[in-house]
């Protein structure tokens, strides 16, 4: 495959945001699958993503063919089996060239990915900061089901190069927040009201 990229333009972190490359016109003997080719592509660009490997950095989540013949798949990033949050790119795979856009995050190897609190602990921070903004009223079972929710889902990410727990909360029938506490510390490092009118 040709390695004619054009220049690719930047996110804040330095990796690429956008950019194309141009296939070799030259057959190659061998049949790849869409995924195949994807990590091939992948493979092939590690200097401009910093990505060292992609087969285990990169999870496609969708992928589909068009009308035209090309080939689109979503992917999300991971950080030693970890999330990363915000880090969806894509590749748009036609018979002339391969496009990518997205993001992908450069992330520091010695992130440790043990948290020093637990999923209860990082709930009760949020707990006492709900309590401050809204009413906390318990769910009853047949709002539960209206709502297709059960209780707060709670994961763990990497958010802007912190291990973090992404937690997601309805306090009462009507509103639904999302709050991003550090894994190490408690802190809460960002929080928002998610309700959808």
């Amino acid at each position: 495959v040709s390695q004619n990229l054009k220049k690719p333009e930047l996110n804040h972190n330095k990796t690429p945001r956008f950019f194309e490359r141009e296939k070799s016109s030259i057959k190659s003997g061998i049949t790849q699958t869409p995924v195949q080719q994807f990590y091939a592509f992948h493979n092939s660009v590690k200097h401009l993503t910093n990505l060292t490997d992609p087969e285990n950095q990169l999870k496609i989540k969708e992928s589909h063919t068009d009308k035209f013949g090309i080939t689109h798949i979503k992917a999300q990033q991971y950080f030693k089996g970890i999330k990363v949050y915000g880090a969806e790119s894509f590749i748009h795979m036609g018979s002339k060239k391969d496009v990518f856009n997205g993001y992908i995050y450069k992330i520091a190897d010695t992130i440790s990915i043990t948290p020093s609190i637990s999923k209860t602990e990082a709930l009760q921070f949020v707990n006492t900061d709900l309590a401050t903004k809204t009413v906390i009223k318990d769910l009853s079972e047949k709002q539960k089901d209206l709502l297709k929710y059960d209780e707060p889902l709670i994961n763990l990410i990497i958010y802007e190069s912190k291990l973090v727990y992404e937690i997601l909360i309805r306090p009462n029938f009507i509103q639904e927040w999302k709050y991003f506490i550090d894994a190490k510390s408690g802190a809460i490092i960002k929080e928002f009201n998610n309700t959808h009118s």
